[in-house]
């Protein structure tokens, strides 16, 4: 939060204020609402439960069926077995066959268990007898048994195998029943980017979320067809890595970004470390969402529900509570100026040096005409506040620690509101063979374009560079009709400030604050704007000469 102070207060002049009520916090909608463990156990079990396979088909040739004892994919979770009858299949998996042509019924139960908590599952399981001959109808049955314990187990051999990339697996083509051959054909219920298949090849690719897929096969014995489907589940990829060294003649440093993804929550973390002249500075941030995914289309809807700071994580109302704490020194620092208009205490209230901030005002022109420096600083301070009274709306009357109280309440608030800004969604990609990436797997990820939104609603940046002239305009608060708004004339002359929109985004007026000591021209005040989102565009005109169209641009999320 230090940083944070420092930059405000550097910034301050042009620092957007998004307050109705600066007392009204409302509620904090988006506490973190943490999954117990223990509920957390049940969903993994049940997931497991739902994809454990063995035999239940087993013909007079066979004397064993394979009774797992975990569960691919699933770290920790034990399986242990009961038979219903253990002369003919025992728990360790031994068959044996009973004299006769016909066949026998057991039950198999599993219990699947996980930190003390338990799920089961009942499989029932036909043995053949002896001296059985099986139909063509029972032949493809027991194939079909067959081709989904077959596939089963490949899978199973992918997800312990742990392959990120995309990976290929060879689907058996056949199935052998007592030495007779079933052929088979393999479709994909719902073929998408996740899993395609080519003959009997299919090939997986992950994503931030388990995919659900669903094949066909197709059975052929002897003219007779059955069709069997096999569900699988595509785990997701649980993490991104980001890491890239720069070194010079005298520094070195390490960026690191990891995106951790549980199938609800995403952890970013972000490590910054360099080095310069035998001295080390270190910066970290984290931020924890939750999150659902549109898998085929790649969109991502993320909420952020903690942000850390100085290695501690908040919720929005701890953030709150913490930023209120930082800013009463900001508020301190700019009554003890107001009261005091030193140079040594306007650089404890920019937070920069005594020469550092000497320079800055005789850049603005608070020392044109020969004034004394605390008569620099005291008209710095007074047009300040001035600004701030008129962005606030306050009345005249209003002392400057009254405006000062009210500033400083409504920076808490942008702060807060923009450190968690609601659910936004997101365009998402996963790239592999991609360098500084762990694994050569990439995660990148931009704000979406929402049709059917206006622009003040998009999630982005709207922005236009073209000759001799430039312009941006970010609905940084449209709830209370604010925004920044920044061009560059034609003469080279750049301001910024802030806008102020009318009740249906139409127009705005723009505010100047101060960057120099020129000032804005009357006829630059009023400005209209034009929607056209067909082509992700708006235009801003002022009437005399000035219009620019702007673009949406996303903001890429780090």
């Amino acid at each position: 939060m230090k940083k944070l102070l420092i930059l405000a207060a550097i910034l301050f002049p042009m620092l957007l204020i998004s307050c109705g009520n600066p007392n009204q916090t409302g509620p904090d909608e988006h506490e973190e609402n943490p999954i117990q463990e223990a509920d957390a156990d049940i969903q993994t079990l049940e997931s497991a439960k739902a994809i454990l396979t063995v035999k239940t088909v087993i013909t007079k040739n066979e004397s064993s069926i394979n009774l797992p004892s975990s569960v691919a994919g699933y770290d920790g979770l034990t399986v242990s077995w009961v038979s219903g009858n253990e002369s003919v299949i025992s728990i360790n998996g031994a068959v044996q066959h009973q004299s006769g042509t016909g066949s026998d019924s057991v039950n198999l139960t599993a219990t699947l268990s996980l930190n003390g908590k338990t799920a089961t599952k009942v499989f029932e399981i036909t043995v053949y007898q002896t001296n059985a001959e099986l139909s063509d109808e029972e032949v493809l049955e027991a194939a079909a048994s067959d081709l989904e314990t077959d596939a089963s187990e490949l899978y199973a051999e992918y997800l312990n195998a742990d392959i990120l990339s995309p990976y290929t697996l060879t689907l058996n083509d056949s199935v052998v029943i007592d030495g007779n051959e079933v052929s088979v054909n393999w479709s994909a219920e719902s073929e998408d980017d996740h899993f395609s298949l080519s003959g009997n090849n299919l090939t997986i690719e992950r994503d931030i979320v388990d995919i659900p897929v669903s094949l066909k096969g197709t059975l052929d014995y002897d003219g007779e067809t059955a069709e069997k489907t096999i569900t699988f589940t595509i785990p997701h990829i649980s993490e991104f890595v980001y890491s890239y060294e720069n070194t010079g003649s005298n520094y070195s440093s390490l960026d690191t970004r990891t995106y951790s993804f549980d199938g609800n929550n995403l952890v970013i973390m972000h490590n910054y470390t360099r080095t310069e002249n035998g001295e080390t500075d270190e910066f970290v941030e984290g931020y924890k969402y939750t999150y659902t995914v549109d898998a085929s289309n790649k969109i991502l809807m993320l909420t952020r529900v903690k942000i850390m700071e100085d290695g501690t994580w908040y919720t929005k109302s701890e953030y709150r509570d913490y930023a209120s704490q930082e800013y009463v020194v900001y508020a301190n620092a700019m009554k003890k100026v107001d009261a005091y208009p030193t140079l040594a205490n306007f650089a404890e209230y920019m937070g920069g040096g005594e020469e550092e901030m000497q320079e800055y005002l005789e850049s603005h022109g608070f020392y044109e005409g020969g004034v004394s420096t605390e008569t620099a600083v005291r008209n710095y301070l007074d047009k300040e506040i001035e600004w701030m009274r008129n962005l606030l709306d306050l009345p005249v009357t209003a002392t400057h620690s009254q405006i000062i109280d009210a500033m400083v309440s409504c920076s808490i608030e942008d702060i807060v509101d923009g450190g968690f800004p609601g659910t936004v969604a997101y365009d998402y990609q996963i790239d592999y063979n991609t360098s500084s990436w762990e694994n050569n797997i990439s995660f990148s990820a931009e704000t979406a374009f929402l049709a059917g939104k206006h622009s003040y609603e998009q999630k982005g940046y709207w922005r236009t560079n073209s000759a001799g002239s430039s312009a941006s305009l970010n609905y940084d608060m449209p709830d209370i009709k604010k925004g920044e708004f920044s061009f560059s004339n034609q003469n080279g002359n750049s301001f910024e400030g802030t806008a102020k929109f009318n009740s249906d985004f139409t127009s705005f007026v723009f505010l100047l604050k101060f960057l120099s000591s020129k000032t804005l021209e009357e006829d630059d005040k009023q400005w209209s704007v034009t929607e056209d989102l067909t082509n992700k565009k708006i235009t801003v005109s002022n009437g005399h000469g000035k219009t620019f169209d702007l673009f949406f641009y996303p903001k890429q999320l780090y």
